[in-house]
């Protein structure tokens, strides 16, 4: 109909009259406002670890694994963890690099224990939607996955509708999207970074960055 809510077609003309503007970088070379990332990893291999550290230089405005953090508000959805343990594991980091936590930096920081209240994403993303939209976050992490999936993994058409829910989520809040997904069982060495997710290639194909996180062998 007349008055469906897609937008509008638009002409070449409109790149060079009115271009629209670049999304400022999140984590420079990385992620831009707005976007999605999928973060893949072995289970137990330390991926929350790491994604705490990545939400403490965004509220920092540190470099995470070498990449420039812009500072802002990030909040962590956790879904696994118990709340002693994150708690641990979010002073852990300032430890680890011998800093203290700013007073900008706690501010910025907001964390959101949902270990043992998981729902399926169609159910929670109304509620992200509703407690976000005026809370100027820079990024929002759902960590992991798994827990608000629901539906089958392998399902392409499944995964899609799951994905599109984190745009909404974007679209509304301002935030970038990242999410926690975990490797398919077996070695992963040989496949591409987009490829060692478990389930449907969707995962991969819809995000517009993606980290993998794969374990180093020392001798």
């Amino acid at each position: 109909g007349v008055d469906d809510d897609l937008p509008e077609i638009h002409s070449a003309r409109d790149m060079f009259e009115n271009p629209t503007p670049e999304p400022p970088a999140i984590i420079d070379g990385v992620l831009r406002q707005g976007a999605k990332m999928i973060v893949t990893g072995d289970s137990k291999s330390g991926k929350t670890c790491l994604l705490t550290n990545l939400a403490v230089c965004i509220a920092e405005g540190w470099e995470w694994l070498g990449h420039q953090c812009k500072q802002g508000k990030v909040l962590y959805i956790n879904l696994e963890v118990m709340q002693s343990d994150f708690e641990a594991r979010y002073k852990s980091i300032y430890k680890a690099y011998e800093e203290s936590a700013t007073e900008q930096g706690k501010d910025n920081f907001d964390y959101w224990n949902l270990r043992g209240k998981a729902e399926t994403l169609e159910k929670l993303a109304p509620k992200i939607i509703r407690r976000c939209r005026d809370r100027n976050y820079l990024v929002i992490i759902v960590d992991p996955i798994y827990k608000v999936q629901g539906g089958d993994e392998n399902s392409a058409e499944a995964i899609g509708k799951f994905c599109a829910l984190f745009d909404k989520i974007a679209e509304e809040t301002g935030a970038s999207m990242i999410y926690v997904h975990h490797h398919a069982k077996g070695l992963q060495g040989n496949k591409k970074a987009m490829d060692r997710g478990s389930g449907s290639g969707v995962f991969s194909r819809d995000a517009d960055a993606i980290v993998d996180f794969a374990n180093l062998v020392l001798d």
